[in-house]
């Protein structure tokens, strides 16, 4: 199949949309189908890639990246060639996977794909979640109502990577069919031998946001640590709009300034060190319609402790690779306290089991299903 990913910019400190859209292009050029990603050159800071625009741009592992000027460097991110192109090459391809919403190359995309009788797909990537939703709400509200939902009826599928995110999609009574479709992981670099910490250690890995559920980690470490007096807690992570010193000022108040650590940020082989030494991974957040950073701390064989309000819970749970608990306190506490015990040698079976259902050769095969499906339903309506 001839393939168009379409996405508003791939820089790496996007995060993960940015980083998925590269790896699935990947995965399925190695399955022998044409992919094409056409992306802005926006970057996060209102700053621009130093890339060739408007040309197709061979990558690693057999696709191309085609870029356009951002024409507006801040959201909704503007970009006339982006929409013009997608516009013009629209029928060169026999399926497009639009990645998120809410900006205007994506937006416009939609609409040029229709225009061009174009089956395509839309990616929610968790931005129809109640969570996020509720994030600058009344304006997300209108352009939900005005430009996405024409474009999300007209898809044909939204691609949800969990039944959690499934479910927040089904609430907003669209009519689109939903397709299941967890993405890939890439596997992680060598762990360093060296331990990071001189200390047995929980690890929080992730952004140092809000909706991380950090206070509550914080208030749950207080009591373990009362009786668990030879393990400490390391937050590892970039500070998103200052939380980092209210959750400092947390840790303060409770007593445990010596008991837990913000090493910054970590990639690499470095994150990948975080995970390896790591007693249990925690993840007590408000939302997460995924959750990379579980799979990746189970490719490291570290035991995971997660809310219900993160997507891979399901995973969790039916292979047996860590907790899923309520965001409560008493929860965390007994849920940590129980991996503490076992041991993080005896999940290692079941830290194997879930990572391995996240391979991208899995992912790719599933999505590209999806894909034909959908041509499938296109050339039968056209016929």
């Amino acid at each position: 199949m001839r393939i168009l990913q379409v996405i508003a910019g791939v820089a790496d400190d996007w995060g993960g949309p940015s980083k998925v859209v590269h790896e699935l292009s990947r995965a399925l050029a190695a399955r022998g189908h044409e992919v094409e990603i056409v992306a802005t050159d926006n970057a996060p800071g209102g700053t621009r890639l130093d890339v060739r625009r408007g040309v197709s741009l061979p990558q690693p592992g057999g696709y191309q990246l085609r870029y356009h000027r951002c024409d507006l460097l801040r959201p909704p991110y503007l970009s006339v060639g982006h929409t013009a192109d997608v516009l013009r090459r629209a029928r060169d391809f026999d399926v497009a996977h639009v990645h998120g919403l809410f900006n205007v190359p994506v937006t416009a995309a939609q609409a040029a794909l229709r225009a061009r009788g174009v089956p395509y797909l839309v990616r929610a990537c968790g931005m129809l979640d109640p969570y996020s939703l509720e994030q600058r709400g009344r304006a997300k509200a209108a352009y939900l109502r005005l430009l996405e939902r024409p474009n999300l009826e007209g898809a044909a599928r939204i691609h949800v990577s969990t039944r959690f995110e499934a479910e927040g999609v089904r609430a907003l009574g669209l009519r689109t069919p939903i397709a299941i479709a967890p993405q890939g992981v890439d596997p992680p670099p060598a762990a360093p031998a060296g331990r990071p910490h001189p200390r047995p250690y929980l690890l929080f890995l992730s952004r140092i946001a809000k909706k991380k559920g950090l206070s509550l980690l914080i208030d749950a470490f207080a009591e373990l640590a009362a009786t668990q007096h030879g393990v400490d807690l390391v937050i590892v992570g970039p500070d998103e709009l200052g939380h980092q010193a209210e959750i400092a000022a947390r840790v303060a108040a409770r007593g445990l300034s010596g008991r837990v650590v913000f090493p910054g940020m970590a990639r690499g082989a470095d994150k990948a060190g975080w995970f390896a030494h790591a007693e249990a991974f925690v993840l007590p957040s408000d939302d997460e319609n995924f959750g990379v950073v579980v799979v990746e701390a189970v490719q490291q064989g570290a035991p995971v402790v997660v809310s219900d309000r993160v997507g891979l819970g399901d995973a969790v749970t039916d292979t047996g690779a860590g907790v899923v608990v309520p965001r409560e306190v008493s929860a965390v506490v007994a849920a940590l306290g129980r991996v503490l015990e076992r041991g993080r040698g005896s999940y290692a079976d079941a830290c194997a089991a879930m990572a391995a259902r996240f391979r991208w050769e899995h992912a790719a095969e599933r999505i590209a299903s999806i894909y034909a499906e959908v041509v499938a339903e296109a050339s039968r309506r056209a016929g």
